[in-house]
């Protein structure tokens, strides 16, 4: 919608036909980056709206555009319609990366990883839930449904879950807990049953888990997950299509009645594969420490020819300030080409011109060599901007997480404040 019109109350001021003046936007309840050298008609102006009607820009203190019109306007216009009432949009944080990436002639879009969060975004309802989720105790249970390359990795007591081979020559193998086995592996305490339960019902609500049964089959001999919705007292073996009774011989055990079993949305079991939930718990962290907070999963910057040159796992906006973040499993951005590696980092930090860099990761501490190859690539850089801060966050998904800053001179740390 338009901009409303200032209220000019007092009488010599409203009856001027000379007045012009600058107009501040806030937009409340939106968050995005300021300053930082983006065009603001490309930026902020609504799709559509006229770009020739006044001068904008997007401000270090927000939306800012001149009263005064530029396009045509008729003579007898009244003095109220005069004025520049532009459309304005907030683009989200991964429109803006783009759109900052695009004047330079590169573009930045979600990589696999940003793709796959972003569905798993659309299942939880928000990114907030979906970090305050991995945070929580569940992610010890979702972990345990990651696949593995031996069926001997991932082997459940009885009671607790079965394993099953995934494709044609079982070349990975995944894990269908049982009730019983989600307690066990969350380390549900005494009593803490039906939190469990209500957190079960609520990612089942929400297509995350699937309920079913575990099912052989009478002609091929291979058992396999049958989701409840799908069911039946006569069902279609998922491997050879022959069809088999609801009786007994299918489910095997117990003697009584079939045991139900919990599948992960494959997404999801395949973020978790490749170390995802660390970006997660990273999200998770700086939430709680923000008063203002917004994030974004996994971007790729490329060139104009498409040719990748950098991958951010999480571009934040805390409190005003600009992140680009590392997230790893280990305490290291490697030894091979890890020249290379920190350059990435800095040239991220450079395209959208950011505030901090994080290095983080599950370790207790990030290794030497990582740090300082990183403070050189920031020492030595021509930055045509304040060069950022570099800050460390270890112990993600513990009790112990530390958060430290880097002197990019010496490489000493020091707390994050």
């Amino acid at each position: 919608m338009p901009c409303p019109p200032p209220a000019i109350n007092h009488p010599v001021l409203a009856a001027s036909t000379a007045l012009r003046w600058q107009a501040d936007i806030e937009l409340i309840e939106a968050i995005m980056p300021h300053g930082r050298g983006l065009d603001g008609h490309a930026a902020v102006l609504a799709e559509g709206a006229d770009p020739y009607v006044t001068w904008v820009r997007s401000g270090r203190d927000g939306i800012v555009y001149e009263s005064e019109r530029y396009d045509f306007i008729a003579a007898g216009t009244p003095p109220m319609s005069r004025l520049a009432r532009p459309r304005f949009r907030v683009p989200s944080l991964a429109t803006w990366a783009d759109l900052m990436a695009r004047q330079d002639g590169k573009r930045m879009e979600f990589s696999g990883a940003g793709r796959r969060v972003e569905v798993m975004r659309r299942l939880w309802g928000d990114r907030a839930a979906l970090a305050a989720h991995f945070a929580g105790p569940m992610l010890s249970v979702l972990r345990t449904f990651r696949p593995t390359g031996k069926k001997s990795e991932s082997e459940f007591e009885e009671t607790d879950g079965s394993v099953l081979p995934t494709g044609a020559g079982e070349h990975l193998w995944e894990g269908y807990l049982t009730f019983a086995g989600i307690l066990k592996y969350g380390k549900a305490e005494a009593g803490k049953e039906t939190d469990f339960r209500r957190q079960v019902d609520d990612l089942l609500a929400r297509g995350v888990l699937r309920r079913g049964l575990i099912l052989g089959c009478a002609q091929c001999g291979k058992p396999a997950f049958t989701t409840i919705d799908n069911l039946a007292q006569v069902n279609r073996c998922p491997r050879c299509s022959a069809l088999n009774d609801l009786s007994q011989p299918r489910w095997r055990k117990p003697d009584t009645e079939p045991q139900w079993y919990y599948d992960l949305h494959p997404t999801v079991r395949e973020h978790l594969s490749q170390d995802g939930d660390i970006p997660l718990l990273l999200s998770h962290y700086l939430r709680t420490k923000a008063r203002r907070y917004v994030d974004v999963a996994e971007l790729e910057l490329k060139d104009a020819a498409g040719n990748p040159l950098a991958e951010a796992d999480l571009i934040a906006l805390s409190d005003g300030q600009l992140i680009t973040a590392e997230a790893k499993r280990p305490g290291s951005l490697g030894k091979a080409k890890l020249a290379q590696a920190a350059a990435k980092r800095a040239l991220l930090a450079e395209q959208l011109h950011a505030d901090q860099i994080i290095l983080a990761t599950a370790d207790s501490q990030w290794q030497e060599a990582s740090i300082n190859a990183l403070c050189k690539q920031v020492r030595t850089r021509p930055w045509a901007i304040p060069a950022p801060c570099i800050r460390l966050v270890c112990g993600l998904g513990t009790d112990r997480i530390v958060d430290l800053c880097v002197d990019i001179e010496t490489g000493q740390t020091s707390p994050w404040r």
